[in-house]
């Protein structure tokens, strides 16, 4: 896995990652101060102060969960590459890995640390690796969070 591109923002980065068949994910690590874990329902969601926090209040990590994707959500750009496939549970967790490598912290030391199942791909569809990504990573770290963001699919 390695770089192809990385976009810096204040409060985390994403990174275009290349995998070893040379097909393309993206994976991002975020952060925000823990206050903002009650904001859903606030009328507002502006940082109360100029702090953006750091890696031991609230970090999460966005992993993809295939590269590419064939559902073509209309508000996803994932959906017009021309190839896609499931990733590997080694291949998820190694993208939740090389944040943690890169970002040199220690996900234990957050007060919470969240695993984002967000980025491309549709998650119900490589549901086998999916649970068993979850599963080692919640043993390597036992505090995580894990969150599955699907459009749902026809069953």
């Amino acid at each position: 896995m390695k770089i192809r591109k990385k976009k810096e923002f204040k409060n985390g980065i994403v990174y275009c990652l290349e995998l070893e068949d040379g097909m393309l994910i993206e994976t991002t690590d975020t952060f925000l101060p823990y206050y903002t874990k009650d904001a859903i329902g606030r009328k507002q969601n502006f940082l109360d102060n100029e702090s953006l926090g750091d890696r031991t209040e609230r970090w999460m990590i966005g992993v993809s969960t295939m590269s590419g994707c064939p559902v073509r959500c209309k508000f996803c750009a994932t959906g017009n590459m021309k190839r896609y496939r499931n990733l590997t549970a080694d291949e998820i967790v190694e993208q939740v890995e090389f944040a943690i490598g890169k970002a040199n912290c220690n996900p234990v030391e957050s007060k919470e640390f969240k695993i984002n199942y967000t980025r491309m791909g549709e998650p119900f569809l490589n549901i086998e690796s999916v649970k068993e990504a979850i599963r080692r990573i919640s043993v390597k770290y036992p505090n995580t969070h894990h969150y599955v963001s699907t459009i749902g699919i026809r069953g």
